[in-house]
């Protein structure tokens, strides 16, 4: 099915500098591309202070041993004076073989050393470092193949100095950890057995010039938190001020990472459809190969960096399950210990199918948001409640026996009901509609074009009504769900509903549109342009957009004349622009409708 919205998402952003218990505010000014310096995250770096010999005194004392070695002579090359910390686990037994965690760029973490004590693990954790591989003409990112191929040794100076075992080394990066882990195991797959990504940067150009092999076999955990704004440039490998709009960045990382996260699907040979496993701020989308997974996992809530916990999350769903045979296959030693949702249902804006218990349903009409226009009935059955939201997700009425298992009928009755506002203008018919249904002891009679509805015989509000559009009737899902004592959570143009809380991410409700609810649906946006003085402009295709594309402006001073200013807004928001060039000025990865005001002078 392919259909056109236009103007319909609006995107809501979490406007917190400081989440996840970061003590500063993350980015000023917000520029692209943003690095990170001064790393105190959390408690991940327990014994940091300002006086960096007291700093390292302390992670020594912890059993760390500190390691520094150049090797800019070998490879002749800058950027390559390495720092790394070796961590021997206490619960080792003398003799036996260990597994290795290498730590990239997420180093002293009390949990991984804790995880190490306990199951007897050797640690590998390097400092933060930034050598970058070069593209000429655009910015540089990533890890140069110089220093994968210093970890590569280190790795091998590892195995011999403390018996490990070869079968179970694993990669760990965090941010640029998580670039350069990607580059080690596209280079050096076979080394490993398992591999989490934490919030990597790289951007999409990069990882179009280095694709991974089709070859790559490889269980793999990807951690991305929604209110990551670190972004490492763009497709076109432009940068630009953001001005603030986390927005942008937030929109730019969700296309950067969904292209990552569509290369591990494709090299592992998954299935579109994952199983979901959610838990109020934590979505995990568990994607089966053919002979390993690809796990997905998003944060709500969170920024660049995870709760110094999420080691223990790395260890019991790949360290402590995989490993490599001396035949290059990977075997499972174990179960992950994953409880999926049972019963949940998935939704998108636009789509007629429905995601109920991991599998797709075909639904009567597509969802939608609606937004009620002010002095309509609507707004009067509402009694005008300041607290009820201004939109609301909606889903054809048949989700009750597809989604929720519930038997319902559509009674038709005579059309008598009139409700009557202060004013005897304000009179309204309600259409002749009333739903019943039962749900475990209780009876619902729900009425259409009306917000109360009977439960076993009494009134309720549900906030929203049951309403006709277009010939189907649709109901707010939000609101059946609550009635019906389940959780919805909506964002980014989706919905989902569990029988616990869960917060649905950015990122996993595009997923949930766009990846797997079947079907195309392209959102297109509005661009209008405002001009003042002696000029014009016009917009390259017309005056509607498609999600994620590129708006061109051509601008004509009068004569004698020039541009004096150039201000493109996405959904009112300040967003950056390119000049092209002979007059022309773009404005990329559109997300909202768009508004450009031109002043040209004398």
């Amino acid at each position: 099915m392919t259909g056109v919205l236009t103007g319909a998402v609006k995107m809501k952003y979490n406007s917190r500098d400081a989440v996840n218990g970061d003590p500063k505010v993350m980015f000023s000014p917000y520029r692209v591309p943003v690095h990170w310096y001064d790393r105190v995250f959390n408690d991940q770096m327990e014994a940091f202070t300002e006086n960096i010999e007291e700093y390292e005194y302390s992670n020594a004392k912890k059993g760390w041993k500190e390691y520094k070695e150049n090797f800019e002579e070998e490879f002749g090359c800058e950027s390559l004076d390495f720092r790394w910390w070796e961590y021997e686990g206490r619960g080792r037994e003398k003799g036996e073989k260990a597994p290795l965690i290498v730590i990239l760029d997420e180093f002293y973490n009390t949990v991984w050393q804790r995880i190490a004590d306990d199951e007897g693990l050797v640690l590998m954790a390097s400092e933060y470092h930034r050598p970058q591989f070069y593209r000429p003409g655009t910015p540089r990112y990533g890890a140069r193949e110089e220093e994968v191929e210093v970890y590569r040794r280190l790795i091998e100076r590892m195995c011999e100095k403390y018996n490990i075992d070869r079968s179970r080394i694993y990669i760990f990066g965090l941010s640029y950890g998580d670039m350069t882990a990607y580059m080690m195991v596209r280079r050096y797959k076979e080394l490993f057995a398992g591999a989490i990504f934490m919030n990597g940067t790289m951007r999409g150009a990069s990882l179009l010039e280095y694709p991974l092999p089709d070859d790559l076999v490889l269980p793999t955990l990807h951690l991305r938190s929604d209110s990551d704004y670190n972004v490492d440039g763009f497709f076109d490998g432009l940068n630009f001020d953001a001005k603030g709009n986390k927005g942008w960045l937030k929109h730019i990382k969700a296309r950067n990472v969904g292209l990552l996260r569509k290369q591990w699907i494709a090299c592992s040979k998954t299935k579109i459809h994952p199983l979901i496993s959610s838990d109020r701020d934590s979505f995990l989308l568990v994607y089966e190969g053919e002979n390993v997974p690809m796990i997905y996992n998003e944060l709500t809530g969170h920024s660049h960096i995870a709760p110094v916990s999420y080691a223990q999350v790395a260890w019991e769903l790949i360290c402590n399950v995989y490993r490599r045979n001396s035949d290059g296959t990977i075997e499972a030693m174990g179960d992950m210990p994953i409880t999926y949702d049972k019963g949940a249902i998935g939704l998108a804006m636009g789509k007629r199918q429905a995601y109920v218990d991991h599998k797709v349903v075909e639904l009567s009409a597509p969802s939608m948001i609606l937004e009620p226009a002010e002095n309509t009935p609507f707004e009067h059955i509402l009694f005008a409640e300041e607290n009820v939201n201004k939109e609301s997700f909606y889903a054809s009425v048949d989700i009750l026996s597809k989604g929720f298992g519930i038997e319902y009928e559509v009674e038709n009755v005579e059309n008598n009901s009139v409700w009557t506002a202060e004013t005897p203008d304000d009179r309204i018919t309600l259409d002749d509609k009333i739903i019943h249904f039962n749900c475990g002891d209780d009876q619902y009679d729900v009425y259409v074009n009306c917000s109360f509805a009977r439960k076993n015989g009494r009134f309720i509000n549900l906030g929203r009504p049951a309403l006709f559009v277009d010939g189907s009737l649709m109901i707010p899902v939000k609101e059946y769900a609550e009635m019906l004592g389940m959780y919805c959570s909506v964002n980014n143009g989706a919905a989902y509903i569990t029988d616990h809380p869960a917060e649905l991410g950015y990122t996993a409700a595009i997923i949930l549109r766009e990846e797997i609810l079947e079907g195309e649906w392209i959102v297109l946006y509005e661009a209008k342009i405002e001009t003042e003085g002696n000029g014009s402009a016009a917009a390259e295709g017309g005056g509607l957009i498609r999600e994620g594309d590129s708006l061109t402006i051509h601008v004509k001073p009068g004569e004698e004349g020039s541009m004096e200013e150039f201000a493109p807004r996405i959904n009112g928001l300040e967003v950056p622009y390119f000049d092209l060039g002979n007059n022309k000025y773009q404005v990329q990865n559109i997300f909202g409708d768009v508004t450009v005001k031109i002043i040209f002078g004398s």
